[in-house]
């Protein structure tokens, strides 16, 4: 008797005690739950301010709720303010509306989704950063591009014209009437950006635009990435004072110095900033253009123990425009002593290092 008294205690204790369990797991639950929705709650107000500041319109708001909540539902700061997020959330709506079939509500908002990328700052692909999609290319940014089944290729030099978020149209870098493509055909394109490096993609022509004359092309995300300098190059972003000097490059043999000496003056002097380096080289974007034929000195400041900010002189190799007035100037070493040039070689072997080891390739 004793023995079965003992065991309906411990019945109702173990019942007990996994009732309680059940709910302090229930009630954990609960709370996390409103605390997850006061945080997305909190998250979507966020985006409604970004909304009304940047001043987008009702139709721009009514599309970026769409697209949040179809694509974003739990993180829509993310993806309202973060390039690769929203890159994301633009990508699977343009492919569904593509899907449907409804080519003129896929243009429509291709147009709009624009617009609300531009207000939201984030056309731009920030200086020394690679791009993954045509999305992110700029007018006028220059392509050469081939019809893909032509051989051998002629290729024909353009220029980007517009970008939405539904196509992409190159006007002709000649006046020269732009070539005619069947809908749908294959076109193979290359590009070269002077702050990044060489890529390669094929896409589809759409149609033929009359005002301005172009033709206009589907957008696609398989780019193809080349690393095509003699010096590996690396990020390197840094503010830095940059000198215009009065002489052309005249007598410069190469980028040892070994030349004759030409007395220079700096003339102008601007402020840019360095968005990546080599042993051989740099670029730097600056606020103005600047004569190809001039040189400049420009300040280095390397993170490297033991290195001290020093100056180089450089020649231009090109210039090329940015979006905002910005220029990007694309520049080689032509006055630079050993020690200088080690210490830049230096900190890129360091740099390479630390993204072969991040990613396990040398891109």
């Amino acid at each position: 008797m004793e023995s079965q008294s003992l065991t309906g205690v411990l019945f109702w204790t173990v019942l007990v005690c996994g009732v309680l369990l059940t709910i302090a797991v229930i009630v954990e639950w609960i709370r996390q739950w409103r605390g997850r929705r006061a945080r997305i709650a909190n998250l979507w107000d966020s985006v409604k301010k970004i909304a009304k500041e940047k001043e987008l319109t009702d139709e721009e708001k009514d599309a970026l709720n769409t697209l949040l909540n179809r694509w974003s539902p739990a993180e829509p700061h993310r993806a309202a303010t973060v390039h690769q997020y929203f890159d994301e959330c633009i990508e699977a709506e343009m492919n569904d509306l593509k899907t449907k079939g409804n080519m003129d509500e896929f243009d429509h908002m291709g147009t709009v989704l624009r617009d609300i990328r531009t207000r939201l700052a984030l056309d731009m692909v920030p200086i020394g950063q690679r791009i993954f999609s045509t999305r992110q290319l700029y007018s006028p940014q220059e392509v050469w591009f081939v019809d893909a089944a032509e051989s051998p290729p002629r290729w024909k030099r353009g220029l980007i014209q517009t970008v939405n978020e539904a196509y992409f149209t190159v006007g002709m870098a000649v006046e020269v009437d732009p070539p005619r493509y069947f809908p749908g055909g294959s076109v193979r394109f290359r590009l070269y950006r002077d702050d990044d490096a060489r890529y390669t993609f094929t896409t589809r022509f759409v149609r033929r635009e009359a005002e301005p004359v172009g033709i206009t092309f589907m957008h696609t995300g398989e780019l193809e990435r080349i690393q095509s300098r003699e010096h590996y190059r690396v990020r390197h972003e840094q503010s830095a004072n940059v000198g215009v000097m009065d002489g052309p490059v005249d007598g410069v043999i190469d980028d040892s110095g070994e030349s004759e000496d030409v007395a220079r003056r700096i003339v102008t002097r601007l402020r840019g900033k360095i968005v990546n380096i080599s042993a051989g080289g740099l670029a730097v974007v600056l606020p103005q253009p600047v004569p190809s034929q001039v040189m400049l000195r420009v300040s280095v400041d390397l993170p490297l123990e033991r290195t001290e900010s020093f100056e180089v002189d450089l020649r231009i190799v090109a210039t090329n425009p940015l979006p905002a007035g910005r220029h990007l100037v694309r520049a080689a070493f032509v006055r630079i002593d050993d020690g200088h040039r080690e210490a830049i070689a230096r900190y890129v072997m360091h740099k390479q290092q630390q993204y072969i080891e991040m990613t396990g390739q040398a891109g």
